[in-house]
């Protein structure tokens, strides 16, 4: 569930990520874990972010801070995997 956006999945979803990193490259900063809860067969991971954006087609780079939540599923080899994530970004600064 992007900001300002529908939520997406599937193959919107990989068509959306794909322009996204087509477009600029990414810069990670920090990305914090600030919680993590298992309940039997699910948990939420909430985060912190901060990261910087520079667009692959040139012009001044943008850093971006937020947080967010990921929903995951135990599979059935028993790995995770993220369900559903939500995020929210705070104000872009351009640097």
């Amino acid at each position: 569930m992007p900001p300002n956006s529908d939520p997406k999945q599937g193959a919107e979803l990989r068509d959306w990520l794909r322009a996204f990193v087509g477009g600029f490259r990414v810069e990670w900063l920090s990305f914090v874990s600030t919680e993590v809860v298992e309940a039997g067969e699910t948990a939420y991971h909430s985060f912190a972010y901060t990261w910087r954006v520079h667009p692959r087609s040139g012009g001044e780079p943008t850093t971006a801070s937020g947080k967010g939540v990921h929903l995951l599923r135990r599979q059935a080899d028993g790995t995770w995997r993220i369900a559903r994530e939500i995020w929210n970004s705070s104000p872009a600064v351009p640097r």
